[in-house]
């Protein structure tokens, strides 16, 4: 996934997950869509075609920002460990809080 491959740095990333956190949670956006973005609008408008998405879209939303949020501390965790910074890694109930 894109904050597993390594072609981006931890601040980069985090942009990019603030920018996904806008789009899902419909505030306003400071930055251009890449792909991820486009795709990301796609689904949600798509799911708000669906009577359901009245009463779960915004539970859906905070789920899945949840998740890019734990990947993306995930990705700074291993940035860490890869400059010898253990001292910055998670014991386990933190990781297990990250999500």
């Amino acid at each position: 996934d894109l904050f597993d491959e390594g072609q981006f740095s931890p601040a980069e990333l985090a942009l990019k997950a603030e920018h996904y956190e806008r789009i899902l949670l419909e505030r306003p956006v400071r930055a251009a869509d890449d792909e991820l973005a486009t795709i990301l609008r796609q689904v949600k408008a798509s799911l708000a075609e669906h009577s359901l998405y009245g009463q779960l879209g915004a539970e859906w939303a905070q789920a899945l920002n949840g998740t890019i949020q734990a990947m993306r501390q995930e990705n700074e965790w291993a940035a860490a460990f890869q400059q010898n910074q253990l001292a910055a890694m998670p014991d386990y109930d933190e990781y297990l809080d990250c999500g």
